[in-house]
């Protein structure tokens, strides 16, 4: 559901899919707790070093595979003027940096679909990533110090620090200045997958058993409650409504919480066959290879289009100009590619001493007759 929201967003349809991201993060919070909970509960311990290990072997193939991709296409589709940006962009989501990037940037959120690198999308994996490297250490300490204790304490202290993630987010927020630090930043968003954790480590087996038996009602209508103010918030909601700042991302994030939480002790209720869906579970299987490969494939399509428009334009201006010799004009790699066809002819048709549109005299230029060529 999370990854279907997202691609809904970024292909224009769905006008609060990008809340989706928040259920990642609560997905990914109780399933590294869980593992981390049964690693302590099988072997009395927490090795940091295996869990970073198998972290590493599960994400890292389809990351790199997904790097090779976007420099195939610097090298052969973007423009110079984004080769810079698309090269810093892919360091920084190798090192799981890309959100504080986007902070010192001044990146704002509602324009990264307008960017010409693939790779802005990288910052939810990168909040992630930061979260996987320091909070298996911390549950490490808190077994530690607290032994068989450690899993209320380990909830308690989760819950605190989502709590004043949130109170930061809503202190951090001035209504009308950029986003960014509040929307990108690890401090400020983490509480999701916090709120993960905790319910993982509530939701013991004995608890889960004896929920179920006792409350199944009760669990199906708070399912049902949770999935309907996702869903009013996922249709309706923009990002920037201050309430998203001032504690309703907070709340829709304790939403997704129950949400994943109601699924779990009542596995024939509403909320676990809505996730049992066939088409729901197969596009959870594949959903982050989904995540990182959507905005290349995009990228790929309107590069590749661009690229066919752009020589018919420089095509018919040459034959305009000179119809015996259509080498006389050719295209200049460096033009945008997101700019609609009547800008690439505008731009771009240049000749080989450098002139530009303001020394072509034929109409092909003219974007009412550049746009005859789509048709």
């Amino acid at each position: 559901m999370a990854i279907l929201g997202i691609l809904l967003f970024h292909a224009g349809h769905l006008r609060g899919g990008w809340l989706g991201v928040d259920l990642f993060f609560v997905l990914s919070g109780f399933l590294i707790t869980n593992l981390l909970l049964a690693e302590f509960e099988r072997t009395g311990q927490i090795s940091v070093s295996r869990f970073w290990v198998r972290r590493a072997r599960r994400l890292l193939p389809a990351l790199l595979f997904f790097l090779a991709g976007v420099a195939a296409y610097a090298a052969w589709l973007a423009t110079p003027e984004a080769l810079s940006g698309i090269r810093r962009d892919g360091f920084a989501t190798l090192f799981y940096v890309a959100n504080w990037i986007s902070i010192i940037d001044g990146t704002d959120y509602w324009d990264l679909f307008t960017s010409a690198s693939p790779l802005e999308h990288c910052w939810s994996l990168a909040i992630e990533e930061q979260f996987y490297l320091f909070f298996p250490v911390f549950v490490s300490l808190v077994f530690g110090v607290f032994g068989s204790s450690g899993r209320r304490v380990l909830g308690r202290s989760v819950l605190a620090g989502a709590a004043a993630s949130a109170l930061l987010m809503a202190a951090l927020y001035v209504p009308g200045e950029n986003t960014a630090p509040v929307y990108f930043g690890t401090d400020t968003r983490i509480f999701a997958l916090f709120l993960g954790a905790g319910l993982a480590c509530a939701l013991t087996s004995q608890f889960a058993s004896r929920t179920a038996l006792t409350s199944l009602r009760m669990i199906g209508w708070i399912g049902i409650v949770a999935v309907g103010l996702q869903a009013w918030a996922w249709f309706l909601l923009d990002g920037d409504d201050p309430r998203v700042y001032h504690g309703l991302l907070f709340c829709l994030a304790i939403a997704a919480t129950l949400t994943v939480a109601c699924a779990i002790p009542a596995p024939r209720g509403f909320v676990a066959r809505l996730f049992e869906i066939p088409p729901m579970r197969g596009l959870g299987l594949i959903s982050y290879g989904a995540y990182l490969s959507v905005a290349l494939a995009a990228l790929y399509c309107v590069g590749c289009g661009s690229n066919v428009s752009r020589r018919l334009v420089a095509h018919r201006c040459a034959l305009r100009r000179n119809p015996r010799d259509d080498s006389r004009f050719v295209f200049s790699p460096g033009a945008a590619h997101s700019s609609g066809l009547a800008q690439w002819s505008a731009g771009n048709c240049v000749g080989p001493d450098g002139d530009d549109r303001s020394r072509c005299t034929t109409r092909c230029c003219d974007p009412i007759s550049a746009g005859s060529i789509r048709a």
